[in-house]
């Protein structure tokens, strides 16, 4: 079972990019980071440290959808059975992904046709969850 996570993000603040890819790394297979930043980005600021993390720059913002699409092809590119979206703002907890995996499994394995399971989302300035 290969996840591939496919980070999107525009203005972001790199030390927050960097979080979101440490959380998700040791849950996902590769990382797609795709940034809808006009101008020219530079992969050097999120000082990726690994060869699972590829940086894509659009240099121009072509939307969120057309940027997933971009980490859709790699995603499919790499065999990823998965697809874990994630903006420049969500930081995985440790089993996200793992837990996320289970459900669309057993769901599925009832003979259930999905197209996406979700976390509950948390605010992190309020601590306040809104169920999915």
């Amino acid at each position: 079972m290969a996840v591939a996570a496919i980070i999107g993000t525009y203005y972001p603040a790199p030390d927050r990019v960097k979080q979101v890819v440490d959380a998700a790394l040791g849950q996902v297979e590769f990382i797609f980071i795709i940034d809808n930043t006009p101008g020219t980005a530079r992969n050097d600021h999120y000082a990726l440290s690994s060869d699972r993390i590829f940086f894509y720059a659009c240099n121009e913002n072509i939307g969120i959808a057309a940027a997933q699409n971009i980490g859709i092809r790699r995603a499919e590119q790499c065999l990823a059975d998965y697809i874990l979206f994630l903006d420049q703002d969500s930081i995985p907890d440790k089993y996200m992904v793992s837990t996320l995996v289970n459900i669309w499994e057993s769901l599925e394995s009832k003979g259930y046709k999905l197209a996406a399971v979700g976390p509950s989302v948390k605010n992190s300035k309020d601590k306040r969850t809104y169920k999915a």
